[in-house]
């Protein structure tokens, strides 16, 4: 802004309105408290009318340097007009930075004062031309817009946000208050609540985005969520409740940054920013168009070339190119160097160097976009797929058993950039040695820059269809796998609940690395059984999805949609909100009833003892995924009548609902523990039984006593998350297994005690 000459500040503003006088000074460095008496020189400026009622700006001057708001009310003596007083701190010379800056941003913007005034117009005396920009009137803008998904902080619903704008400028992007000036002299910023995860939606495909899912999905920390509605008896409670609310606090702020030091977002972002030359804020905020386009108009400039302007009608749909997971050590200047910061800067750069060159691929190809070129992009892919051909002739004519090679090589699958080959040697550090042989003979067939590089081995490896794959996967050792690689597959698909993932990937997992096919076989069946018997956590059978429109935007009924709308009428509240992640289960119904309608809240479930619609969950989610895998391996038609048909799907365990259909209007009446013959009474066993009533009473206290076992270690592993073992648990996370589990073993528990109640009290 810099330091204006004495008397500009009467040059920028009329002359004021009131005398100016000196009041007493304060000794506080800082804004005064409410109730102290001001310090400094106040000056009264008059800008306009606000509804109608003059509008004014007192500042004060003089006195440390500092800024703040105080509030109407402790102005002496009381103002006879609205105000916007601004306590500017410093030197006379300099309040006219701080003056304006104060109006700007902070409490005391003018959008603010609009906005609690409830005015209906403003205007400025002069014309507004109070920005940078002397030739551009200023302009107050408000927009509404819902969010797209909920915060980290805790998993609260950000709802909907607004966003007031506040400068000058000739954009049609809007103009920002606050903050620092961004591209049309706009002064973008504000306060407008917890900022969503865009980095990680962007990044990551995940179930749920709630800090509690997020770290524990990597950094494996969690930590207690407490319900909004409590913390208030927290802070008035004990020490031990206000230090549990502080612990809840400052892990909100710790783990974010856990989180940013893991992911290297800032580092990785920052580098992005410095190649494409674009704002970090695009980065987040736009698609990947515009970082090209920055690259193009970079060099346009140096070269004195002006960029057309090409009009479109659609959004940036347009397919990608696809993307290897960044090499370590790629970049020379990366495997030189050893400071831990600089390696990961490096890192960081080497992968947005790698995207940004891979990304003009997309660009080209974008039929609606900025400067579309059908023409490269189809050169690209025509000579990658001649390039992948010329690879398979090149590799199938060397490597055979005519040349001395142990067998006929053979290309297996390509795709896009890569070749998998199939070398039929012995072991893992022969096909290494291979590869890398061939690597180096076939990019002597290409001119350059055009090189093949050795990238790995799969042994073994499962080819599913195209793009769907699993193996063990070597690169850098040949005696010890790096990792089991799934491509495609549902253990690292989002769109199924957790049990699908959890089933697939051990049985991977005894199928690649423990070669035990009829070991994976059993384990299926046993999953399957459990899950027909009622004896799987509901935290498994949980399906996600994102809530991105409302019902009637839909073309179809979506089950996520249909739950939110209920969830909605339940309790508004509590309901979830455009852009957040809607957890369900599918619940048992009457026949021909669709599924969309079946959906329903896991807690929900749980407290009203819902039955499990366990037929869809094994025809729908386990059936597909599950044929997949052991179809190459058990064959077609053996596969389906192994896994899905025989003893282990005859046994099923049926819940009776205590909400809906017929329950409305039955009588529960009480059968035997021992025949489950009604009895008249509320008595535990028949006529009949009461000879083994004692066989019976041992059987149920044994149960109870297992149900309490089970309860006190998940209520102890809680309150060791939690940091208290003698205080309640409070925590209400729904990312947490553990939840659910100590839900339902707690409503298990109070049906046993009440179960064994029943016997009466013990005689001797």
């Amino acid at each position: 802004w810099g330091d204006p000459e004495p008397g500009a500040l009467d040059s920028f503003f009329p002359p004021p309105t009131s005398q100016t006088r000196r009041v007493t000074p304060s000794c506080s460095p800082a804004p005064d408290p409410p109730g102290a008496p001001l310090s400094g020189t106040r000056r009264t400026w008059a800008l306009g009318s606000l509804g109608g009622a003059p509008f004014s700006v007192t500042a004060l001057l003089g006195g440390p340097l500092s800024f703040g708001v105080r509030p109407l009310h402790l102005l002496e003596p009381p103002l006879s007009q609205p105000q916007c007083v601004c306590l500017c701190h410093g030197p006379p010379q300099m309040g006219w930075a701080l003056r304006c800056r104060a109006i700007v941003c902070g409490q005391a913007a003018v959008p603010y004062l609009l906005s609690r005034g409830h005015c209906s117009s403003w205007s400025l005396i002069p014309p507004p031309t109070k920005g940078k920009l002397r030739h551009l009137h200023t302009v107050f803008r408000e927009n509404i817009k819902n969010s797209p998904t909920s915060s980290l902080g805790g998993g609260c619903r950000m709802g909907v946000r607004g966003a007031r704008w506040w400068g000058s400028g000739v954009s049609n992007e809007g103009y920002w208050w606050g903050g620092a000036p961004g591209p049309g002299g706009r002064m973008s910023g504000g306060s407008h609540g917890p900022a969503p995860p865009q980095v990680l939606l962007r990044e990551y495909k995940l179930r749920s985005y709630t800090l509690n899912a997020v770290s524990f999905h990597f950094l494996q920390e969690q930590k207690e969520d407490v319900q909004h509605s409590i913390i208030t008896d927290l802070q008035n409670g004990t020490e031990q409740t206000r230090r549990r609310l502080a612990v809840y606090c400052l892990k909100d702020a710790y783990l974010p940054l856990r989180l940013l030091e893991k992911l290297m977002c800032v580092i990785n972002y920052m580098e992005m920013a410095r190649v494409t030359g674009v704002p970090l804020g695009y980065l987040l905020s736009r698609g990947q168009q515009v970082k090209v386009v920055s690259q193009l108009l970079r060099q346009a400039m140096k070269q004195e070339l002006v960029m057309p302007v090409v009009k479109s009608e659609g959004g940036e749909d347009y397919a990608g190119a696809t993307v290897i997971e960044p090499q370590k050590g790629a970049k020379a200047e990366l495997q030189q160097e050893t400071d831990p910061f600089k390696r990961q800067v490096l890192d960081g750069r080497q992968l947005a160097l790698k995207v940004s060159a891979n990304s003009v691929y997309g660009f080209t190809g974008a039929q609606v976009g900025k400067l579309p070129c059908l023409e490269i992009s189809q050169s690209v892919t025509g000579f990658g797929r001649q390039m992948i051909e010329k690879t398979k002739q090149l590799v199938e004519s060397k490597y055979t058993l005519a040349n001395g090679y142990s067998a006929d090589a053979k290309v297996v699958y390509g795709d896009t950039d890569s070749v998998m080959c199939r070398l039929g040697v012995p072991s893992v550090a022969e096909a290494m040695r291979i590869g890398r042989e061939a690597a180096t003979w076939v990019s002597g067939h290409f001119p350059p820059p055009i090189k093949l590089e050795f990238e790995k081995v799969y042994f073994p490896y499962l080819l599913i269809s195209k793009k769907r794959y699993a193996g063990l996967y070597f690169s850098s050792s040949a005696s010890a796998h790096d990792k089991m690689d799934c491509k495609g597959i549902e253990t690292v698909r989002r769109d199924n609940c957790p049990l699908v993932a959890n089933l697939i990937n051990t049985c991977l997992r005894k199928l690649l690395i423990d070669r035990d096919p009829a070991g994976a076989v059993a384990h299926a069946k046993e999953v399957i059984s459990d899950l027909l018997c009622n004896r799987v956590d509901i935290s498994q059978l949980v399906i996600t999805k994102e809530l991105t429109r409302t019902a009637h935007e839909y073309a179809g009924h979506q089950a996520h949609v249909e739950l939110a709308e209920r969830m909605r009428r339940r309790d508004p509240g509590s309901a979830p909100s455009l852009g957040d992640r809607v957890p369900y289960v599918i619940v048992s119904a009457a026949k021909g009833v669709a599924a969309y309608l079946k959906s329903e809240d896991p807690i929900y479930v749980l407290e009203n003892n819902m039955p499990i619609d366990t037929q869809y969950y094994l025809e729908q989610q386990l059936a597909k995924p599950l044929l997949r895998v052991f179809e190459p391996i058990l064959g077609e038609g053996r596969a389906e009548s192994v896994l899905l048909r025989g003893e282990h799907t005859r046994c099923k365990t049926v819940l009776t609902s205590r909400v809906g259909g017929l329950m409305a209007f039955a009588t529960k009446r009480s059968t035997c523990l021992g025949c489950r013959a009604s009895l008249p009474h509320h008595g535990a066993v028949c006529k009949f039984c009461v000879e083994h009533q004692s066989e019976l009473y041992q059987k149920e206290v044994s149960h109870l006593a297992a149900l309490e076992e089970k309860f006190s270690r998940l209520w102890t592993q809680c309150q060791r998350c939690q940091g208290s073992l003698h205080e309640d648990v409070l925590c209400t996370s729904r990312d947490c297994p553990i939840f659910y589990m100590r839900k339902k073993v707690q409503k298990d528990l109070d049906d046993q005690e009440r179960l064994v109640a029943r016997f009466g009290p013990p005689t001797w």
